[in-house]
């Protein structure tokens, strides 16, 4: 018990010489004092489209990946009418996200107006490359931890600018949940 006296009057002690306790002077004083001032993840990032979210990070660009993107180059026509056609490219696609009565194609994608974009629930029009506002909306823990950092692929590195893979450079967002695998072998091996 004494210990525990001893050091939490030696920890009041060390707080009482700073003048501000606060998050955000712990970060500011850190920076400050970062003997990697100056260092970046530019050169890491060389060739790597992103869009920049305003809230101190960028986003891996999507609609260069997307095989059948811009979608307004097959989707001339409302949805119900391309469906009585042949089958098509999507038609494969099974949707297990939710349960079905909870969620269908048309929850994220405009199928009769706006293709080339998702929508939100309100069905404000949410680009490809900013798909984590889609996410966000059901998944908000989560979309809480990747913008903090704790959740996602960082690439480029660590140092500035901050670029991470949005939700769907990970998940499969038809079916997001990853299936059960064995661990990969570590790097020591007998020989």
């Amino acid at each position: 018990m004494r210990h525990l006296l001893a050091i939490g009057a030696f920890l009041l002690s060390a707080c009482a010489r700073h003048e501000s306790h606060g998050v955000l002077d712990i970060a500011r004083n850190a920076s400050a004092a970062n003997s990697n001032a100056g260092v970046t993840s530019e050169a890491n990032l060389v060739g790597l489209q992103w869009v920049d979210t305003g809230k101190g990070f960028g986003v891996a660009a999507r609609t260069d990946h997307i095989e059948r993107y811009p979608c307004s180059r097959c989707h001339d026509r409302p949805a119900a009418q391309l469906k009585r056609g042949p089958k098509s490219a999507h038609w494969e696609v099974k949707l297990k996200h939710a349960p079905e009565g909870v969620m269908s194609c048309d929850s994220c994608h405009s199928l009769n107006k706006e293709t080339d974009s998702l929508h939100s629930l309100r069905g404000v029009p949410i680009g490809f490359n900013e798909s984590y506002r889609l996410c966000s909306q059901c998944h908000s823990r989560q979309a809480t931890d990747w913008a903090g950092g704790a959740h996602g692929k960082r690439l480029g590195g660590w140092a500035p600018p901050r670029v991470i893979q949005a939700c769907t450079g990970c998940h499969n967002p038809h079916q997001p949940g990853f299936s059960p695998r064995w661990p990969a072998a570590g790097g020591y091996r007998r020989e």
